[in-house]
């Protein structure tokens, strides 16, 4: 197969939290393969929308992503923008839901 990607993949197995809107709310999944631009991640079968934060430290800093590929299993996404920084580990949406 050809490779496309500018920059290496490195294999992980990272537990990340996903947001996927306040009408949809926060899903786990498991990082399987990181590069500059972007991840796979294993969600088992559970379908997220194109575009969706992930966060690996409990929403302190929250990385913008755009889904590129999917199958039964897991999704490709490639990283909007730098990470960013929140004020809060919890989105508001979350906490006032609780």
């Amino acid at each position: 197969m050809l490779e496309r990607r500018a920059s290496g993949r490195v294999p992980v197995a990272r537990g990340v939290l996903i947001y996927c809107g306040k009408k949809r709310g926060v899903f786990a999944g498991m990082v399987r393969e990181i590069s500059d631009g972007g991840v796979r991640i294993q969600l088992g079968g559970l379908k997220i929308p194109r575009r969706f934060e992930l966060s690996f430290d409990n929403f302190l800093t929250v990385q913008s992503c755009r889904t590129v590929w999917r199958d039964r299993m897991y999704v490709g996404a490639t990283f909007d923008r730098p990470p960013e920084r929140r004020s809060r580990a919890i989105p508001p949406q979350i906490v006032a839901a609780q």
